[in-house]
C-alpha cells in the first residue's frame, strides 16, 4: 500500500481504512506474543510505509479502536500508542534540533 505522506491524517475519515488496517496488524502480533507489547509496537513501527509519522498513525490507531466501540488492543498496547501519538515527528525534530545546537556550542 504505497501512499503520499501528506495523505495520511489521524483526523481524516479516509484514512480509517488504514487505521483499521494498522489495528489488525497490532492485534494479531498482539496475540502471537501476549506479553510483548513492546516488541510488538516496535515491529509495527518499522513495518510502517516510509515517510509515515509514528505518531500520526498511532493516533489513527487510537481514534479507530475508540470509533469501534470495543477494545481489541490490550490496554497495554494502547497505553504505548498514546505514548508514541504524544511524539510528532515535529515535535521530535524541535528537541533533536535543540540537543544538536547545545552539543555544538558547549
Amino acid at each position: 500500500m504505497s501512499t503520499e505522506v501528506s495523505t495520511i491524517r489521524a483526523d481524516n475519515a479516509a484514512n480509517d481504512q488504514y487505521a483499521a488496517l494498522w489495528v489488525g496488524a497490532l492485534q494479531r502480533a498482539e496475540r502471537r506474543q501476549l506479553d510483548a507489547c513492546h516488541a510488538t509496537l516496535l515491529g509495527w513501527i518499522m513495518a510502517l510505509p516510509v515517510g509515515i509519522d509514528p505518531a500520526t498513525a498511532a493516533t489513527a490507531v487510537i481514534s479507530h479502536q475508540q470509533r469501534a466501540g470495543e477494545a481489541v488492543l490490550s490496554p497495554q498496547l494502547m497505553a504505548l500508542l498514546q505514548n508514541v501519538a504524544s511524539y510528532p515527528a515535529h515535535r521530535l525534530l524541535r528537541a533533536g534540533t535543540r540537543r544538536r545546537l547545545r552539543a555544538v556550542v558547549h
